[in-house]
């Protein structure tokens, strides 16, 4: 219903009304007695109205400028990164590597007749690094391209180089035209192999093209000798990385990069090790003397990890993912002459996910230190029986903390009862420490969290 219309008139007493009558302001008079009169200055407000059709049309033409000149910036920008150099650029260390400096383009062998129904076309080829690199790195670049990255120890024991061996598959005999694989040399003893490929997503599937890296190490003579790399890298998206069991093989530095595929090692070991994956797990048996990264997100961690010490600086394992399980059997081991005493920093955190730790073995009189937290999901850690220190662990106010352990044997044979005192803080929260005699009270420390669920230290 529509509001009542004012009727105004042209009265000769009350005079016109009209709307600027209407608006008009009042004569109030002379104030009365004990007031003073103030004269309030409001300054005239003129209301501009454009007409609505030139008002739409405004919008109009500003909307069209708006976006044509997205779509000029889109294009150029896409154009840019598929030309030369800045089309393929990926940062190594502290040099930038692409197309431009390949040493060497590689050569392929083509095959059509294995595996003719998913991938009828074949090709292969291998190039070779000299055994003694400072550094030896894989990248890759591109959306058009997958596939699988692995290590090996199957050349001849007298061999000085490495070899890597790449096979790649595809759906149209055009499509690995758009890829460009090479040796790398950027800098003195470094050897690498780039893939790159379009930075332009293609709609047609047909297109992708499926890599498979093999780096291939020479064998050792017998079971005493260790083969010794100096450095290996890698920077592979999409290729999902497995090393098998590489007895004999020692990194001293070790940097696996992957994302959305998992990363498997059989057994691998090195003095400073850093895996990194996204959207995928991290599984395997890893050694490490010095320090051991493991970092995903939205996947499980699910590892035995054995860590070696001097008892000089502390060997250092850090597990970190969020979406996903932690599930870790940690070995802490000494190479001090009686195989005693050793410093341990361990620090484990995901959330949404349990959280469970097992130290299996570790030194007497040796030094841990433990941070391990997790959020709406349970949390455990058991403690091998040579463990000494103090121990924090909570949760959420309604969870009460639980510390178990039974009586054991002295593991230094020195006939000593091992003391553990519990204390509560809160519901949630309790402190305590456990010692074999006095000088162990504060030797190592374990902070354990969770929140909304459950909390447990097992004292073995």
């Amino acid at each position: 219903m529509n509001p009542p219309i004012a009727r105004y008139s042209d009265d000769a007493e009350k005079g016109p009304q009209s709307p600027d009558a209407f608006f008009a302001r009042p004569n109030f008079g002379p104030p009365g007695p004990g007031y003073q009169a103030v004269t309030v200055y409001q300054p005239s407000v003129e209301a501009v109205q454009g007409s609505p059709r030139n008002l739409r049309r405004r919008r109009f033409w500003h909307f069209i400028v708006c976006t044509f000149l997205f779509i000029i910036a889109l294009h150029t920008f896409l154009e840019t990164r598929t030309r030369g150099e800045i089309g393929y650029y990926f940062s190594h260390g502290d040099y930038k590597t692409g197309p431009s400096k390949c040493e060497d383009v590689v050569n392929w062998t083509t095959n059509s007749l294995d595996h003719p129904y998913e991938y009828p076309f074949h090709a292969q080829t291998s190039v070779t690094f000299p055994l003694s690199a400072l550094d030896m790195f894989f990248v890759s670049e591109g959306l058009l391209q997958h596939g699988d990255f692995e290590v090996s120890q199957d050349l001849d024991n007298h061999s000085d180089k490495a070899v890597v061996d790449i096979h790649v598959s595809y759906r149209v005999p055009d499509a690995l035209d758009e890829a460009t694989v090479c040796r790398m040399h950027p800098e003195a003893d470094e050897w690498g192999v780039g893939i790159f490929t379009p930075l332009v997503r293609s709609p047609h599937r047909e297109r992708h093209l499926k890599f498979h890296v093999h780096l291939r190490l020479p064998a050792v003579d017998s079971s005493e000798k260790v083969l010794k790399i100096n450095s290996l890298t890698t920077d592979l998206p999409l290729f999902v990385h497995h090393l098998p069991e590489l007895a004999s093989v020692y990194f001293q530095k070790l940097k696996l990069h992957a994302t959305n595929t998992p990363i498997n090692a059989d057994l691998v070991a090195g003095d400073l090790m850093i895996f990194e994956a996204s959207n995928a797990a991290i599984h395997g048996t890893f050694n490490a003397s010095s320090s051991l990264v493991l970092k995903t997100t939205n996947a499980p961690i699910n590892v035995h990890v054995n860590l070696m010490n001097a008892d000089e600086r502390f060997t250092t394992l850090t597990m970190r993912t969020s979406n996903g399980r932690i599930d870790g059997n940690i070995s802490l081991a000494s190479n001090t002459s009686d195989s005693t005493k050793g410093k341990y920093w361990v620090s484990a955190r995901t959330a949404n996910a349990p959280l469970r730790l097992a130290f299996v073995d570790a030194p007497v009189d040796s030094t841990l230190t433990l941070e391990a937290d997790t959020a709406n999901f349970p949390a455990e850690v058991s403690l091998h029986k040579t463990f000494e220190g103090k121990f924090d662990i909570s949760s959420s106010m309604w969870w009460t903390p639980e510390v178990q352990w039974h009586p054991v044997e002295d593991p230094a044979k020195r006939e000593r009862k091992r003391q553990v005192s519990v204390g509560q803080v809160a519901r949630s929260h309790v402190r305590g420490n456990v010692a074999w005699d006095e000088d162990g009270k504060n030797r190592g420390e374990v902070t354990l969290k969770t929140s909304n669920s459950p909390v447990r230290l097992f004292l073995d």
